[in-house]
């Protein structure tokens, strides 16, 4: 991943912590900025609004329980076992990214409805 990859991330792992403390509709670009250890300027060289960064961060768990669907297609054993493991997965992957999940539970109707109707 580039520099620009890993500063995109820190920025998104940063707005998540802010809207999870925040809520979407306090939390500003300062906050974000602060948090990312950015000029909250220079975070609309990776996203054009607060609430891009939203829609990234609830596509990406969206993307995360997708992907652990697609890969139990070729998973061994029993309908009974793949659901198992998809279970298992899909927590694992929801505890593992909190603050993004806990967003797109409390967070996705401060998404514009485009958006929304994307996920």
């Amino acid at each position: 991943m580039g520099r620009n990859g890993a500063r995109r991330d820190g920025i998104l792992e940063a707005a998540a912590e802010v809207f999870v403390e925040r809520g979407f509709d306090a939390a500003t670009t300062r906050d974000i900025g602060e948090r990312a250890g950015v000029l909250s300027g220079s975070l609309y060289h990776h996203f054009a609004t607060k609430e891009e960064m939203l829609f990234a961060l609830v596509c990406d768990v969206y993307t995360g329980v997708l992907s652990s669907l697609e890969s139990l297609d070729e998973a061994p054993g029993t309908c009974a076992d793949r659901l198992r493991l998809f279970v298992d997965i899909h927590v694992r992957h929801l505890i593992g990214n909190l603050a993004r999940t806990t967003l797109s539970l409390h967070e996705f109707r401060s998404l514009t409805e485009e958006h929304r109707a994307v996920i």
